[in-house]
């Protein structure tokens, strides 16, 4: 909601000197900060962003004016307290005249906090009003005040002007990500799914799918392994046991936020010969709990490849 009003230092008199009564024009915006919370807690989302600008008028660019922001806060020691316009010279008394002398960021007569003083210009206020809503604060009245006496000194809050605010659903850490946390020395880097901070030949990303195995300490590898089975070459690994793998000329599955490709070609680089998954499974070592090991081999026998070459690609999502 929005009062508009003149606050009169006298009713009926100048102020001397002045060309007309001695007013303060004021503008006043109630914000209901609740309806906010309401959709954060109904959505399930994290407040990003949170902007208040006033707009003025280009022709009031070189009138100033004072900004105070009222809200019940008992960590600030401030209650909440509004302008009327059914009451100028009491408005005038508790808002306009005590905050004079103040700077911003003072709290003035337990009811506001002075938020900029002969501002001129635009005004953005998303920082204030973020760390308010932080703490608890719901119920806001913004009040501008013409910052002199004389009667011409008026602001005209123009389009653009209002509460902004962005929110999105919290990070969920991806089961890669939850991996990675496990080993606190990495970090920067030596964190990323392509990284190999333990020079073991095993990116971080191999390690995690392959078995879980320590992405700082080469000594629990477990690596795919490499064959030649009925005149064709294989290539053996472990995955967890959940992995479904469609897809032709190569074989694909995505399994726990991991784009696993199983790929194969005549030369390097290229990508050109088919890929079949086969129906039995090497072992080459017992598979850790919930894992299996899957094989796969090119279509074609390698007495018709002159050369052959089989790799997976493991690509985070």
């Amino acid at each position: 909601t929005t009062n508009i009003v003149n606050l009169n230092r006298y009713a009926s008199s100048s102020d001397g000197g002045a060309n007309g009564l001695a007013r303060v024009g004021a503008v006043q915006w109630s914000v209901d900060l609740s309806h906010v919370a309401t959709y954060l807690d109904a959505s399930g989302k994290q407040l990003n962003e949170f902007t208040l600008r006033l707009v003025t008028h280009p022709s009031d660019a070189t009138r100033p004016y004072d900004v105070y922001l009222s809200y019940d806060s008992p960590a600030d020691g401030i209650s909440l307290a509004s302008i009327s316009p059914d009451d100028a010279a009491a408005n005038y008394a508790d808002f306009y005249w005590p905050s004079r002398g103040s700077a911003a960021g003072d709290f003035v007569g337990g009811t506001h906090k002075v938020l900029a003083v002969d501002h001129l210009g635009d005004l953005d206020l998303g920082s204030d009003l973020a760390v308010m809503f932080g703490a608890g604060v719901r119920q806001v009245n913004l009040i501008l005040l013409s910052g002199a006496f004389l009667s011409n000194r008026t602001i005209e809050v123009g389009d653009g002007s209002g509460i902004t605010f962005r929110a999105s659903l919290p990070h969920v850490p991806s089961p890669f990500e939850e991996f990675v946390a496990g080993y606190p020395s990495l970090v920067g880097s030596d964190a990323l799914p392509g990284a190999d901070p333990d020079g073991d030949g095993m990116c971080n990303v191999a390690e995690f799918l392959f078995g879980r195995s320590s992405p700082v300490s080469g000594a629990d590898v477990s690596r795919p392994v490499g064959a030649q089975v009925d005149g064709h070459m294989t290539l053996s690994f472990l995955v967890p046991v959940n992995a479904v793998f469609s897809g032709t000329p190569f074989p694909s599955t995505l399994v726990d936020g991991v784009l696993v490709t199983v790929e194969g070609s005549s030369g390097l680089p290229g990508s050109d010969a088919a890929v079949e998954e086969m129906a039995g499974e090497a072992v080459p070592s017992p598979p850790p709990a919930g894992y299996s090991w899957r094989s796969f081999r090119l279509q074609e026998p390698m007495s018709a490849l002159p050369r052959g070459f089989l790799r997976i690609r493991l690509e985070t999502q």
